[in-house]
C-alpha cells in the first residue's frame, strides 16, 4: 500500500502522546499502484502519526492504535520497499497484546502485506514514548537494544512456563473455566465447556489447576 496524502480528521491523547488520526477504523484507503492496478483496503484500526515526531523519511512516525490503551509494549514493523526489499519506514503498533496481534493488524491494513513486511521489534511503551519524541530534533530509527530484547524474551518465558497444554485457566472478561488445547509462541487456544473457543496471549491467563481434563476434548 503506497504512501498517500491524508489530512488528520481527529486528534487523541495516547498516554501522553498526541496522535493525529488520518484514517479512522472502518475508513477506506484506496489508490492506483505504479503498474496501474487499483487497490482498496478497509482500515482495521485507527491509523495516523505521532505529532511532534519525525522519522528518517522526513515524515512523522506512523502508528496504528489497538484496543488496549494500557498495553505494556509497542511493536515496530520495519516496513520494506516493495521494489527493492530495502528498509522503507517504521510502522508502530500501540495498544496490541502481542507481536502476533500487531502483525495481523498490519496484514489487514495492506492489500499485499507480504511485499512490505520486515522485521518487528518490541519496546516498552515508556521507552518508545521517550525515543519517538526525541526524533523531532534528531530524526532516527526507533530501535530496541539487544539487551532490551533479551529482557523481554526472559519475561515472556517466565509468563509462559506455568501455562501448558492441558492447563485449566480463567480468561479475563469471560465466565467459567477453559482448557488450553494448544500453544503457538505466546498465543494459546482455549476451549470452554460450552464448546466456545478463544485465543489469548498467555500473559492474560490465570492457571487454575493442572488436572486431567481429557473429558473436555472432542
Amino acid at each position: 500500500m503506497p504512501s498517500l496524502e491524508y489530512k488528520p480528521v481527529s486528534t487523541t491523547n495516547w498516554r501522553g502522546l498526541v496522535i493525529k488520526i488520518e484514517n479512522p477504523a472502518g475508513s477506506v484507503r484506496k489508490g492506483i499502484s505504479k503498474n496501474g492496478t487499483e487497490w482498496e483496503t478497509v482500515m482495521p484500526y485507527d491509523y495516523g502519526f505521532v505529532d511532534g515526531s519525525k522519522g528518517v523519511d522526513g515524515d512523522e512516525v506512523d502508528v496504528f492504535l489497538g484496543p488496549d490503551k494500557y498495553a505494556k509494549y509497542v511493536y515496530i514493523m520495519k516496513q520494506l520497499k516493495k521494489e527493492s526489499g530495502e528498509f522503507d519506514e517504521d510502522k508502530c503498533f500501540l495498544g496490541f497484546q502481542d507481536e502476533m496481534d500487531a502483525k495481523e493488524a498490519y496484514k489487514k491494513a495492506y492489500d499485499r502485506p507480504e511485499l512490505f513486511i520486515g522485521k518487528m521489534e518490541t519496546l516498552p511503551f515508556e521507552v518508545f514514548k521517550k525515543r519517538v519524541l526525541q526524533t523531532k530534533d534528531n530524526p532516527s530509527f526507533i530501535h530496541a537494544s539487544s539487551k532490551m530484547n533479551t529482557i523481554i524474551e526472559l519475561y515472556a518465558n517466565e509468563v509462559i512456563e506455568p501455562i501448558k497444554t492441558g492447563s485449566v485457566v480463567s480468561v479475563p472478561g469471560l465466565q467459567g473455566k477453559g482448557i488450553v488445547i494448544g500453544i503457538v509462541g505466546r498465543r494459546a487456544t482455549i476451549k470452554f465447556r460450552s464448546g466456545e473457543y478463544v485465543s489469548r496471549d498467555i500473559g492474560e491467563l490465570t492457571n487454575i489447576a493442572n488436572r486431567n481434563t481429557s473429558s473436555w476434548r472432542e
